[in-house]
């Protein structure tokens, strides 16, 4: 079975036990793989194909985080074709990951929190006569509450009790 074919059976397989944000970005990294060492039998991938495609995210400039990130996805996606028998073993089981340290935090100062606000603001002002999300409300939430952009996205009415003024951070 080739790469490609490989991803779609195994995101069918899969069907709506993940978020369709993680789907995507399971897609998207197999894709960027296929595009660097080709769609080639899932049996015949290897730690080197695996130390090939870290070296090239590096080489294009992706920060040492991302590219943990993109192999950790890949090794996921290999792990779970080893559970489900279409390999013997993870080819990337083992690859080491670029090191890499985490910076600091900036935390937005009051004047920066309002320009912010502000533009979102006018975006949705801008946008009046068409239906648009409000990013305006969604901004403010997050800079009130800290919440990651996932988490805003993913909030529904339940989660919200307007009565004990609480917002509910749940996984989608």
């Amino acid at each position: 079975m080739r790469l490609s074919e490989f991803v779609m059976d195994s995101l069918a397989r899969t069907g709506g036990q993940i978020r369709e944000s993680t789907r995507e970005q399971y897609s998207s990294a197999m894709k960027d793989v296929i595009g660097v060492i080709g769609d080639k039998d899932l049996q015949r991938v290897s730690i080197q194909d695996g130390e090939r495609y870290r070296q090239v995210c590096l080489d294009r400039g992706n920060r040492p985080s991302t590219v943990v990130k993109k192999l950790k996805e890949i090794k996921c996606i290999f792990e779970t074709a080893v559970r489900r028998s279409q390999l013997d073993k993870n080819p990337l089981a083992h690859i080491k990951m670029p090191k890499y340290s985490t910076s600091e935090i900036h935390v937005f100062s009051e004047a920066e929190c309002n320009r912010v606000a502000r533009a979102a603001q006018d975006l949705v002002c801008q946008r009046k006569d068409e239906e648009v999300v409000r990013w305006d409300l969604l901004v403010l939430v997050g800079l009130c509450t800290g919440m990651r952009r996932g988490e805003l996205l993913n909030c529904t009415w339940s989660d919200i009790d307007l009565a004990a003024r609480t917002l509910t951070v749940s996984p989608k």
